[in-house]
Parts: structure tokens; sequence; C-alpha cells
């Protein structure tokens, strides 16, 4: 596969400085300073998640709405959507964060310093060992599936913050972005940005 034959179309949704994500059932998951709550989309239900003692840094929901991963006090945790369950996904003594649930909600891809620069790792949901995905002598993160969950993008830092594709298991990647101002850019407080894209072998991401 080429990388000038991919074509950049993709659905990023970038909410504004609150840093929220949305599922299916319309509920929001919010993150104000270091606390997440969920929200109904009519604002008259708001609850919140964050666990007893927990700083939580980035979250993500499962393809179904029925669980959250967090990335919280220096690890990856999934948790189900009412805030019970909660279990240690990662261990290490390495930041880890921007969590990211494979399609069929088995895995979770993620950002990790374990190697030295960040890169994006696989773990399975329930826990056990990890697959490096990204392998490059910088920083890599904020990984999004393939609709398939063969693939797996993210945004490493070559320069400037580049868009990369790699298929999960391989050994190499390919950069899908060759210029700048793609991955990276700010719109006023309240516009989300809409960024999509998608390649022939692996289908549109999210």
């Amino acid at each position: 596969m080429r990388s000038g034959s991919l074509l950049l179309v993709a659905l990023v949704v970038v909410a504004s400085a609150a840093g929220a994500t949305a599922r299916s059932n319309g509920n929001i998951l919010l993150l104000r300073g270091q606390h997440l709550w969920v929200v109904t989309p009519a604002g008259s239900d708001v609850r919140e998640l964050t666990p007893l003692g927990f700083e939580v840094e980035s979250v993500a929901w499962s393809r179904d709405g029925r669980r959250v991963a967090i990335g919280a006090n220096r690890h990856i945790w999934v948790m189900n959507a009412d805030g019970t369950h909660l279990r240690q996904v990662t261990k290490g003594r390495l930041s880890e964060g921007t969590p990211s649930w494979s399609p069929d909600g088995k895995r979770v891809a993620f950002s990790s310093a374990r190697t030295g620069y960040e890169q994006i790792w696989v773990v399975s949901a329930s826990g056990g060992p990890l697959r490096r995905v990204s392998r490059r002598t910088t920083s890599c993160v904020a990984p999004a599936w393939s609709p398939n969950g063969r693939w797996i993008a993210y945004s490493c830092t070559l320069g400037f913050p580049k868009l990369v594709l790699a298929r999960v298991g391989g050994h190499t990647d390919r950069v899908v972005t060759p210029f700048a101002g793609v991955i990276a850019e700010e719109d006023a407080p309240g516009r989300p940005t809409r960024r999509r894209f998608s390649s022939p072998a692996a289908g549109a991401f999210t």
C-alpha cells in the first residue's frame, strides 16, 4: 500500500477545551480539570464518574457505550459506564494515556513512554501482555482504530505532527500526511473541528 494512495477525508471530533466525547446513546463524557463527568444530552442528569483518589487525564467510550477507558494515575483503566467494576489494565512506572477502544471492544490502544518516547501500544481490555504498534524515535500519541480493527492511525511529531498509519501486529508504518496543519489545529471554543481520513485497505477512521 502506498501512502500516496491514502485519501485524507476523516472523522475526528475535537470538542472545546472541556475535552468531551459522545456515544450513540447521546450521553457525553466530560473532563473538567482532572474530574470525569457523564452528562445527558439535555443536561438533566450530570454524574461524576471520577474514581476516588484518581486524576483523570484522558477518556474514551467503548463503541457500544457500555464501558469507559481512562488514562489516570499513570495507567490505563477500564470500568463500566456507571463507574462500577474499575480495573487496571496496564502496569509500570511511566505515564500512559489517550486510550482508544477497538471496534469489537476487546482491546484498548494507548500511548506510553515505557520505552523512551511515547509510542502506541495495544492491550486486552481485561489486561495482559502489551503489543507495540508504533516504532518511531519520536513521540506518537492519539491512536484511532480502523472499522475492521486491523489498522491504527496516530499522530507522530516528525518535525511537526503528522498522521501515521500502522497495521496491528506489523512492524512498519506509513506517514499519510506529509504536510503541516492536518493533525494539530485550533478552533474557537465551542466549535468542533471535524476531520476525517480513510484508506482503501482500512476504511474510514474515527
